[in-house]
């Protein structure tokens, strides 16, 4: 049976694949010739590849005439300023139907000093970690060096823009307005690195931009020489020649802890900010006469050169030379050696009065000492155009002076003093070096720095100093604290309670003995020595003037006594005034032929002593309370006296 069914397959398979076949090739004809062509569907309808193209044309026909006729609605742009400021005009509780608004907490933490710190998330290292600053200290002024004189001023001390400044007081009707006085001064100036400051600061981790040091001033104590050679304690100085800047301590709010006052100290800080160089390097007070204020002689202004060396003369066997006195004053104060002496101190120049313009030689005392008045008119102009920072126009008139035929011996000295600090100051100018004795009448100046170091110099005014005592001098710097205010900051809160902060104090300074307004030399003494001749100098008005007093054991040398000035009134007479020679000195003994010995200069630049006789005076001194000696021998070529006797003309 199975066999008969394969044979019957095998016969007719070959009739099947062809009936199959067929069927395919009708199928073909008949889709492809007979029935309908191909379509395609476009916008809903069948069309012929025929109709497709025209089709499509005219639907962008129809789109195109519609874009035309029909215009854009304008853009809508949200202004995110008013959504900003709307935002944070509302309160807490304007939003909370919004979807995207943050839940509000259950409980909020109370604003108070009880419990923890309120923190913002990803603010807490904006400033630093709290209780983490340490306080630097102010670091010490170093190289403080001395400068004294006695000058005729203008005591008008500078004040700083925007600082709140007492009201004058009511003038006096017969005061003259901007009278000159004399003042005694001493000024003390050194360096202060702020790049170590800087360094401190960021060691300390202070931010980086509160690391920059502010100098609010300087404050300054002095020790008074008493008559043992000791000295007292130290003592505060008050200075009326210093800028006044009165800083307001802070206040703090002591439920919350806020600084209450912040808009006061603000202010202030703005003040410390733009006054940086007047109140590191504070201007002295106008000269009119005597001492003009110089730089204390810090490193690179020491302004006190060395005198050259003639070798010539050394090689020269010189004469024997006067007897010289022991230290002179004007120098670090020391001590009393050779016989010679000290009465008080000096220092700096002796003061002369003033400058004036060329005149003939006067053969009169009257047309003399108009002539030399005119000259000493034009040595102020000078000195003023020096303050004034005109070095060229003070170089001038200091020639007009040297080329005056009635110029003095301290006419022609200053004069030379004065054209050798305008070639220094025109000088420097050239290389580039901002140098001040003053303050400027625009612009902030450069203040004065160290030429190696590049620290600036800090200074004070010490207008207090009595004539003819010596002192020492220590000194510190105050800086604006950078974190007052910032008690969570700190690591002790204290330190941030105090906006000013105060240094380490500078070594103490060398001893300087402060410009007297008097001083008298042993002229002669009368046989038996009952009474001594003195010849006393008195500083009067920027002028010095002589006289000579018998006194006796026991007595004070110098009173007050009626004497001609180089003044004439309108009527061209000597004007007479009353003068205070006094020098409160008291001579306690009096040795004639006394030994002492004179140094006399040999040969090739060497000295020797040799033993001599001359009279001597002992006498109190009563600036420091010593028991001091005048020789007669030395007074005779001492050179303060010789500067005084040119001063006079």
């Amino acid at each position: 049976m199975g066999k008969k069914l394969i044979e019957m397959l095998e016969a007719h398979l070959e009739k099947g694949i062809l009936g199959v076949g067929v069927l395919f090739m009708a199928y073909m004809l008949w889709a492809y010739i007979l029935g309908s062509p191909n379509t395609v569907d476009f916008n809903g309808k069948k069309l012929q590849p025929r109709e497709l193209s025209s089709t499509i044309a005219q639907a962008a026909k129809g789109l195109d005439s519609a874009i035309k006729g029909q215009k854009a609605d304008p853009p809508v742009v949200e202004k995110f300023s008013e959504r900003l400021t709307s935002s944070f005009s509302e309160g807490i509780f304007a939003r909370e139907d919004r979807p995207d608004a943050p839940p509000l907490p259950a409980e909020l933490r109370l604003a108070s000093t009880i419990g923890g710190e309120v923190a913002v998330p990803g603010l807490e290292n904006f400033e630093q970690e709290a209780r983490s600053i340490a306080l630097v200290t102010p670091l010490r002024p170093t190289g403080l060096k001395l400068r004294t004189g006695r000058s005729l001023v203008i005591r008008k001390p500078v004040e700083l823009a925007g600082a709140d400044t007492p009201p004058p007081p009511a003038p006096d009707a017969d005061a003259k307005p901007d009278k000159p006085e004399e003042v005694a001064w001493v000024s003390l100036a050194g360096y202060f690195d702020k790049k170590a400051q800087y360094a401190e600061m960021a060691k300390k981790k202070y931010a980086p931009y509160r690391s920059k040091s502010y100098i609010v001033g300087m404050e300054v104590e002095r020790e008074e020489m008493l008559a043992d050679g000791s000295y007292s304690d130290w003592k505060a100085v008050k200075s009326g020649a210093m800028p006044k800047l009165d800083i307001r301590d802070p206040v703090f709010d002591p439920d919350t802890g806020d600084l209450i006052n912040k808009e006061e100290l603000d202010r202030e800080f703005t003040i410390v900010k733009q006054e940086q160089t007047t109140l590191m390097q504070p201007p002295f007070f106008e000269v009119v006469e005597g001492t003009d204020w110089e730089i204390p002689p810090i490193a690179g202004f020491d302004t006190e050169d060395e005198p050259e060396e003639d070798t010539k003369d050394i090689e020269k066997e010189k004469k024997p030379e006067p007897p010289k006195p022991g230290p002179l004053p004007g120098g670090r104060g020391g001590r009393f050696t050779e016989g010679g002496g000290r009465f008080g101190g000096g220092g700096g120049e002796l003061g002369g009065r003033g400058p004036g313009n060329i005149t003939p030689v006067g053969n009169t005392a009257r047309e003399k000492a108009a002539a030399r008045r005119a000259v000493r008119e034009q040595l102020k102009e000078a000195k003023t155009a020096m303050r004034n920072k005109d070095w060229n126009a003070a170089r001038q008139l200091a020639e007009r002076v040297l080329n005056d035929q009635n110029k003095t011996k301290a006419n022609e000295r200053d004069a030379n003093e004065l054209i050798k600090r305008a070639d220094k100051q025109i000088e420097r100018e050239r290389g580039g070096e901002s140098q001040r004795f003053g303050r400027g009448a625009t612009g902030e100046i450069a203040p004065i720095r160290n030429p190696e170091t590049r620290a600036p110099a800090v200074w004070y005014h010490d207008d207090t100093v009595e004539a003819g005592k010596t002192y020492r001098y220590r000194g510190r710097v105050k800086l604006w604290n950078r974190y007052v205010g910032r008690t969570r900051a700190m690591i002790n809160a204290d330190d941030a309670k105090k906006a000013v902060i105060a240094g380490d104090w500078s070594v103490e300074s060398e001893p300087i003995t402060v410009t007297p307004s008097t001083y008298f030399y042993l002229a002669s003494v009368k046989p038996g020595g009952a009474s001594a001749r003195l010849e006393v100098w008195k500083w009067r008005e920027g002028a010095w003037i002589k006289q000579s007093f018998e006194v006796g054991i026991g007595e004070v040398i110098g009173e007050v006594k009626t004497v001609k000035t180089d003044d004439y009134d309108e009527a061209g007479r000597t004007v007479r005034a009353e003068v205070d020679f006094s020098t409160g000195a008291i001579l306690l003994d009096i040795r004639e032929d006394a030994p002492i010995m004179q140094r006399v200069a040999g040969k090739a630049g060497t000295f020797k002593y040799s033993p001599k006789k001359s009279t001597v005076i002992v006498y109190l001194d009563p600036a420091d309370g010593q028991v001091k000696e005048r020789v007669q021998i030395f007074d005779r070529y001492d050179p303060i006296r010789a500067q005084l006797d040119d001063a006079a003309g």
